[in-house]
């Protein structure tokens, strides 16, 4: 195949994915001349596209304990929508049960993190944490507040 007619099927092929039209340059040189240039098309256009490409979208979730995470949401957000994701965890789940050994307490918190860290390599998000110590159950918003001090937790969220 001659190389001009390499140049025009591959020009021919970057366009359809571009979803623009082709036209022959003659066509093309007769049609620009008719028209006024338009903002949306040519190298404008194409550099409006390429600035938009540059938005990064992102996601917080946020949960009480390490292993409040939705997997999948995580997991679908950031490597199938590759949108930069991230869960905090209020706590590290220090007062959580623990099915798989005898540990409580920070040592259990500390495995807890090592789980949320090795599942955040697995579905590509960020993995954060606030201060606040995981005391177990509370009946209501002050007995939150009598252990946690707010502003800080709040703080560590924003």
């Amino acid at each position: 195949m001659p190389p001009v007619t390499r140049i025009r099927l591959l020009s021919a092929l970057v366009a359809s994915a571009l979803g623009l039209a082709t036209v022959h340059p003659r066509a093309a040189r007769a049609q620009s001349a008719a028209m006024p240039p338009s903002r949306t098309a040519g190298p404008a256009g194409l550099r409006q596209l390429i600035d938009g490409l540059t938005t990064t979208s992102r996601v917080l979730v946020v949960g009480m304990h390490p292993d409040d995470e939705p997997s999948e949401l995580l997991a679908w957000l950031s490597r199938g929508k590759h949108i930069e994701t991230a869960y905090l965890s209020i706590t590290r789940g220090e007062a959580g049960q623990n099915f798989t050994g005898s540990e409580g307490g920070s040592t259990l918190g500390a495995i807890r993190v090592q789980e949320a860290l090795a599942a955040r390599r697995i579905d590509g998000a960020h993995q954060y944490f606030t201060r606040a110590y995981d005391f177990g159950d509370a009946r209501d918003a002050n007995d939150v507040f009598k252990t946690w001090n707010r502003d800080s937790i709040v703080g560590d969220v924003i």
